[in-house]
């Protein structure tokens, strides 16, 4: 066993390829903070996942190959309905509201 090696387990991922797999997970908590606060009327939860795959090693069987992933799933952001005309190129017109016509 390399004399610089760390035990890999949940108080290490810190230092597991450069820190980037703590790094990403503690951005994904971050973004779902944040979302929970910009959009206390959702209701629905925000998952942030940890996925780590381990298979054996084909060249030694006292190796495990491991593969980290991050997975961060929130609620869909739903902007109010409207009703849209078509045209004859069937596409789409809408008309802008009071607010959008003072940002001009």
């Amino acid at each position: 066993m390399a004399a610089n090696t760390v035990m890999f387990k949940l108080e290490t991922l810190g230092q597991y390829r450069g820190g980037q797999l703590a790094k990403d997970f503690n951005a994904y908590l971050e973004s779902a903070v944040d979302d929970c606060r910009r959009r206390p009327g959702q209701a629905k939860a925000r998952e942030l996942t940890l996925i780590i795959k381990m298979t054996p090693n084909e060249n030694d069987p006292d190796d495990v190959d491991v593969e980290c992933a991050t997975k961060f799933k929130m609620p869909s952001r739903v902007i109010q309905s409207s009703v849209m005309s078509t045209t004859a190129k069937n596409q789409l017109r809408f008309a802008l509201s009071d607010d959008e016509d003072d940002e001009e």
